[in-house]
This record gives C-alpha cells, structure tokens and sequence, in this order.
C-alpha cells in the first residue's frame, strides 16, 4: 500500500511536469510557472520520503537580528542556542531529539572534513561548544555544520520526526552576484553567511521565513524572499509582535491587524502568515516560567504551524493539497484558454495508482478527480 501510495505522488508529479513544461514554452504569467514550481517541489519533498527513516527538517531563514535563535529556543523550552543582540549565527544547527538520553551529544563538522563529537552534562556546556564553533561572538573558525542531539520528551515537533535547523542572518544584498569588488568585513561576514543559508534551503524540508515587526518592508529582506524563499512555499513568521503599537494610542496592535499592516508590503499569502513575540515565550518557558506570557506570545500557533507543514510531507495529507493546488492554477489558466491540462495517459495512471489504496484520504481524492471528469478528460 506505501509503494502505491508514491505510485500516485509520482503520476501526481509527472502530471504537473508535464503542465510546467508547456507553461514554460509559452508567453505564461510568470504566476503560473512560480504556482506549478511551488506544486513540483512540494511533491518532490513528499516523494523523498518513502523512506521512512529520514527526519523531517525544519528550518528557520530570515535577515540578521530578526530572532530566529530565541524563537528556536522557546520551541525547544530550552536555553541551548546562543542568542545575541548583534548578529550572532554563523553556521547552520541542527537540533534534534532522543529519548531516554541523558546526555547533550554535540557534533562540529570542519572544513576539512573533520568530525568532532563531544558529551555533555549540562545544557550550558553545550551551548558554550555551539557558541565557539557556530556564533559571530567567537573568534574560532566557523564549523561547517553543527548537530545537537539531547532529550525532548514533551516536544511535539520531534515526536513526529522533526529535526530544527537554525540558520545565519541572510540577505541578498550581499549574494555572489551582488557584492562588491573590494567589500568591508561586514558586507564578507554577512556575504558568507547567506550562502551558508542558501545552502541549507536546498536541504530542509518545510521553509519558515522570519522577520521583523520592527523592520518589515526592509527592501533587502524583501528581495531575498522573492529571490530565494517564495517558490519553497514557505509559511512567514513576523515576530517581536510586542513591538507593535498603535501609533495614536500606544495601544499593542492584534495579530489579525499586524498582518494586515504586513501584507500592504510583503507579497506573504494571508493564509501562511502567523505572528509571535519570541522573547514572551522564551521568557514564559525558559526564564520565569510564565503560562500567560506563553499562551499571549502565538509561540503554540507556531508549533501546531511547523507540524501541520510536516504532515504536509506524507501522500495522505501532502497529495490532495498539491492536486487542489495544481488544479487552480489550470483553471486560471483556462480562463485566458490557456490550456496546460496533462495528457489523459498520465491522469488516468494517477487515478489507477489511486484506486490501488483503498482507504480513505485515497478514496477522497478520487472523488475530487470524478467530480470534474470533463476537466481531467476521464
């Protein structure tokens, strides 16, 4: 029944390749190529998958200073990552959990291949080796990748195969292409740090993007989303929500409002945008140990987010979404007749696949496809 069930996501696949293909031979919107790219690489993802065994990566992307460290600690409920009020990540880290250890096991991949693994007691011991090895405020050379292992027991994320990733600060203004001929040691620092970034889009699974309520609608910030993030779908974290006050009365902003505020300057769809105070949930489950400051800061909102994206992951939920969305972008493209349908042999394969797995999410995605017969030529 597994096997059946990536039969489908594979014609599911060819189906969209097929639409992209055409789309991209043609004089398309360039709406509709982003849209199909969306829908070819989210099935890709679902598609790595059959094999059980491989953990679900979640990274945090964002520019400098925008809190993705403090807010990776507050999921984690956890003082693990070093935080800063400069710029402190220089390395990608990965974050993840085993049950019953006792220890925090902590692995420095160098540039020479080197691997160094170290056991800890203590959580602050392991945040001094990532701090050495992984932030700006050290003066080692940087790692080329950091793994953190310790135990989670409560964490909802991991029990599901979860693996967090933090990344350094990014910004396009400082990509290969963009730099100056002779830059200064920030534009380098910052320069180096966005391909260490852009390197791990390519890696992780489900892509959350992180910005500032202070500083949306930051050009740079904006660029990067649209250049680098926008076609992994991803969904958009405003944080420092309790930076946000009505300018007349001082009063602190709704999230439903800071939203709107947002999306009048960044291209985020409404429906993948959530908003949180990193610093109240970090200070309500690390520090003071406050349920208030937690439940206020929309850190859990964020966690029910990041697993209904890692479910998003398996054929079961992952499929019809990727259908659902595929088939809006055809019919707006029949509306211009535009027609970017697949050929019948490859929907007719999907159906089939379909059919093989008889439960049912299958069964309810083979009424999707018969409600429209005429549309699919069935």
């Amino acid at each position: 029944m597994k096997k059946k069930a990536y039969e489908a996501v594979e014609w599911l696949h060819v189906m969209v390749r097929e639409s992209l293909e055409k789309a991209k031979q043609g004089t398309m919107k360039p709406g509709w190529i982003l849209n199909l790219e969306m829908t070819s690489l989210a099935l890709k993802k679902i598609r790595s998958f059959e094999d059980e065994n491989q953990p679900k990566k979640v990274g945090v992307f964002g520019a400098p200073k925008r809190g993705k460290s403090t807010l990776l600690n507050a999921i984690l409920s956890a003082d693990l990552l070093p935080m800063h009020t400069v710029m402190s990540t220089k390395t990608a880290i990965e974050v993840s959990s085993q049950a019953n250890m006792q220890d925090w096991e902590v692995v420095i991949k160098h540039e020479n291949k080197f691997v160094e693994k170290t056991s800890v007691k203590k959580i602050s011991e392991a945040r001094e080796i990532i701090r050495k090895h992984g932030s700006h405020q050290s003066m080692a050379p940087p790692a080329v990748l950091i793994q953190v292992r310790g135990n989670f027991p409560d964490n909802k994320i991991f029990q599901g195969g979860g693996v967090l990733v933090d990344t350094p600060g990014a910004e396009p203004a400082f990509d290969l292409k963009k730099a100056t001929e002779t830059p200064t040691s920030c534009e380098t620092v910052i320069k180096e740090d966005t391909a260490i970034a852009l390197d791990m889009l390519k890696k992780v699974h489900v892509v959350t993007f992180c910005i500032s309520a202070e500083y949306k609608g930051d050009e740079s910030e904006i660029l990067f989303y649209n250049e680098h993030l926008k076609v992994f779908k991803p969904f958009n974290i405003i944080n420092f929500k309790d930076q946000e006050k009505d300018e007349k009365t001082g009063r602190m902003l709704e999230d439903e409002e800071i939203v709107k505020k947002t999306l009048k300057i960044c291209d985020f769809p409404w429906d993948r945008t959530l908003c949180v105070s990193a610093l109240w949930a970090y200070d309500g489950r690390v520090k003071n140990k406050n349920e208030k400051k937690v439940e206020e800061s929309g850190i859990k909102q964020i966690e029910e987010r990041i697993i209904q994206e890692m479910n998003e992951l398996t054929p079961e939920f992952g499929l019809l979404s990727c259908l659902t969305d595929y088939k809006r972008t055809l019919e707006n493209a029949l509306k211009e007749n535009i027609d970017l349908r697949p050929k019948k042999f490859a929907v007719a394969n999907f159906e089939k696949s379909l059919r093989a797995i008889p439960i049912a999410w299958s069964n309810k995605i083979i009424g999707f496809l018969l409600c429209e017969k005429d549309f699919w030529h069935l």
